[in-house]
């Protein structure tokens, strides 16, 4: 499989055009979804009209961005003009039209990249697991009987599958980084405001966009694309790609599970990488305990200050009157959160 850097660049070389990825992509989401249920909505013949505008200025010696013509799906939490956005809820299954795109689908967009969909979720982001009431579950196209993981597993098992060349990712707790790990992929959680939040997220302190691609060089390409400051973030940061900084203290955990060892295969796989992280770097990372940060087991405090954040954003009043048409795990999330005070 190629990079996102050979495939950009043979479409800013005419060696294959952006019509013909675009066709491609659409090709392989009806062959393949059918089993797996990862995309939940197309934007086909406006997807291949871009392309074929891109084509056409490419060809009129246009300059062919880092993305150039390459097909992209976006998380159905993330705006994307003239499609719905759901978040895995009933209660937004009949959403209006976004009117504008979300800060992140323009900069892959400035950058070349065709939107061709949007991709299955849980409900309000909140499991590690891809299903709603909406869509109904995502399968991991390596075992249709395995979850791809969550919550971006849509954008997981479409990108493992080669449904298109990105797919757009947050992370608030794992939602990148489990679907990468489920799915064989390459994931990561940037340091909030490295990738500017428009709009900020309910998870204020938690929740960030975050690259989760097929191969290790196409993080790079991404985050550089995706990276820069934004208006309004409070976390935002002026960091880009090679401006000399050096990394600061690393510490490592092998699992957050108080109690909890890992298996012999994969504690050699880390140590493996911790020793080639320090290489790399220069900057040893120090090893620590869950006991030397937590007093108690670490999703407990997750899910309790993500679920209040969540459940404020829409109020006791918008839950009572919504609180049919939420899934088992959603009732859950928001009835918890709401129990929480913000003192507490």
């Amino acid at each position: 499989m190629p990079t996102l850097r050979e495939l950009a660049a043979d479409v800013g070389a005419r060696r294959i055009g952006s019509h013909e990825l675009v066709r491609e992509s659409l090709r392989r989401i009806e062959k393949l979804d059918q089993d797996l249920g990862a995309v939940v909505a197309l934007r086909a013949e406006e997807a291949l009209d871009e392309s074929e505008g891109l084509d056409g200025a490419i060809a009129d010696g246009g300059e062919a961005g880092p993305l150039a013509g390459l097909p992209l799906l976006v998380k159905d939490m993330t705006d994307v003009t003239g499609m719905r956005t759901t978040f895995g809820s009933l209660v937004f299954a009949d959403a209006e039209p976004a009117s504008t795109d979300a800060l992140v689908v323009r900069r892959l967009r400035a950058a070349g990249a065709i939107v061709v969909g949007k991709t299955n979720m849980p409900e309000f982001a909140a499991d590690g697991f891809t299903s709603n009431l909406v869509f109904g579950p995502t399968r991991n196209p390596w075992n249709l009987d395995r979850t791809p993981g969550g919550s971006s597993g849509g954008s997981g098992a479409a990108i493992a599958a080669g449904m298109a060349a990105i797919a757009t990712a947050t992370d608030g707790g794992g939602s990148v980084r489990i679907p990468a790990a489920y799915c064989g992929l390459f994931g990561l959680k940037p340091t909030n405001g490295v990738i500017g939040r428009d709009p900020i997220p309910d998870w204020i302190d938690y929740s960030t966009d975050g690259p989760l691609t097929a191969r290790a060089d196409d993080l790079r390409v991404l985050l550089d694309v995706l990276a820069g400051p934004t208006p309004g973030d409070p976390t935002t940061t002026t960091w880009r790609a090679g401006d000399g900084r050096t990394i600061g203290p690393v510490v490592a955990v092998e699992q957050w599970a108080p109690e909890v060892t890992l298996p012999p295969e994969t504690e050699q796989v880390f140590a493996v990488a911790l020793a080639r992280f320090a290489e790399i770097f220069g900057a040893e990372p120090r090893p620590i305990r869950p006991s030397d940060v937590f007093d108690r087991d670490p999703e407990d405090d997750w899910i309790t200050i993500v679920g209040f954040e969540h459940a404020n954003a829409f109020g006791r009043q918008w839950f009572e009157e919504h609180r049919g048409e939420l899934s088992p795990s959603g009732f859950s999330f928001l009835e918890g959160g709401l129990l929480v005070s913000p003192e507490e």
